[in-house]
């Protein structure tokens, strides 16, 4: 969150409906939303500023790929077929693929979860540093608009000394 300012912190006042679709066509409700948002150029270079260089964060995604390929799934051998098939189509996709790749692929990746869609990219980084993931994702979407959703927890962590 350093990698905002104070003055990109935005309160909303938003529609059930659009915040969880057509679940909630009848209901009326409508809840607050707090956010950080931030221009992703602004918040790439103060990303940097931080030590989330590009060269930093291409070293990072080429390990966490290489992590990947690497990455071996106990009790495989006795998965279902179809899964065991998704887990060697994945590793086959990742072989020799590279940061560069990966930050090529964001750029034109297809909305879906298969092998390859932008879900499928993002999945990837999910349970690594959030500043990295955020620097590799804006170096392949430099001029996309960063909206960090906050919760509770986020909001009181704001508000002490």
């Amino acid at each position: 969150m350093t990698a905002f300012t104070d003055e990109m912190f935005e309160v909303r006042h938003i529609s059930a409906h659009e915040v969880y679709g057509l679940d909630a066509e009848d209901n009326t409700d409508v809840l607050v939303e707090y956010s950080l948002r931030g221009p992703g150029p602004v918040i790439g270079e103060r990303l940097s500023l931080l030590g989330y260089t590009k060269q930093a964060t291409l070293t990072f995604l080429n390990e966490m790929l290489e992590d990947e390929r690497e990455r071996s799934f106990p009790g495989m051998e006795r998965a279902p077929s179809d899964l065991h098939d998704y887990w060697e189509a994945e590793r086959s996709y990742l072989d020799g693929y590279t940061a560069k790749d990966w930050i090529r692929d964001i750029q034109s990746a297809s909305p879906g979860t298969e092998i390859g869609g932008i879900s499928w990219l993002l999945s990837k980084l999910e349970y690594h540093e959030p500043g990295f993931a955020l620097k590799a994702t804006l170096l392949g979407l430099p001029d996309a608009e960063v909206v960090l959703i906050l919760n509770q927890e986020d909001i009181d962590r704001r508000r002490r000394p």
